[in-house]
């Protein structure tokens, strides 16, 4: 969930981990974003992504559910580039969105760096702003599969769940979306968390990914490739 509070006057936006991170030192994105850019040392993060794996808190993103049957209609009166069954970037007025298609009448607009959301209107389709209602967590690198392999019981080999495919099921015992979302040539997986799932989730991938070398890397990992 995205949190808003006012300090000193000013509203200030935080993931649900928010105190998870305070305790892991985290430098945050800015006073008034509160997601971690690193943990104090960017240049350990970034090895751990690349050789082992990294867990990120993925934001500040705003987030938008499109459905009905005038989804696809609607996406594209709005210059919304998408595939269906796959997540897929694009840029729509500037914004940088992660277009999550994963039916013809449903799909999650995910606007990175909280940048505003496209007007989706149309006939037969609902646009809500979910952004509060769950948590994205991204692992990147090497050891992802076998963390993810313990974890789900879906067979996710490389050969089976490509880059952008989009998945509906358990992780860690609990019902999620995610997507298989490498960076460059690193494996990853995006999972978008039901907020009050949040700090289980976290805790879970990082019990399990101990072992493999999962470490909490901060969003610098993302935005420097």
């Amino acid at each position: 969930m995205t949190t808003a509070r006012v300090n000193a006057g000013n509203s200030v936006r935080s993931s649900p981990l928010d105190a998870l991170h305070e305790r892991l030192n985290a430098r945050w994105r800015a006073p008034c974003l509160r997601w971690p850019i690193d943990y104090g040392n960017p240049v350990a993060e970034a090895e751990a992504a690349r050789s082992t794996a990294g867990l990120i808190d993925w934001g500040p993103l705003n987030k938008l559910v499109v459905q009905g049957k005038g989804t696809s209609p609607a996406l594209n009166s709005a210059q919304v580039q998408f595939v269906i069954g796959k997540a897929t970037a694009c840029t729509v007025g500037g914004a940088m969105l992660d277009v999550w298609s994963d039916a013809p009448d449903h799909s999650i607009l995910l606007s990175r760096h909280g940048t505003a959301l496209p007007d989706i209107t149309g006939q037969l389709v609902s646009a809500v702003d979910m952004s509060s209602a769950f948590t994205a967590l991204r692992l990147i690198g090497p050891s992802v599969g076998k963390i993810f392999a313990e974890l789900c019981p879906i067979d996710l080999g490389p050969d089976v769940l490509h880059d952008g495919q989009i998945v509906h099921g358990p992780v860690a015992n609990v019902r999620v979306t995610f997507a298989r979302q490498d960076l460059a040539a690193l494996p990853g997986f995006t999972i978008l968390v039901p907020r009050d799932y949040a700090a289980y989730m976290w805790n879970a991938l990082i019990h399990t990914g101990d072992r493999y070398g999962l470490i909490p890397v901060g969003n610098h990992v993302l935005e420097e490739r």
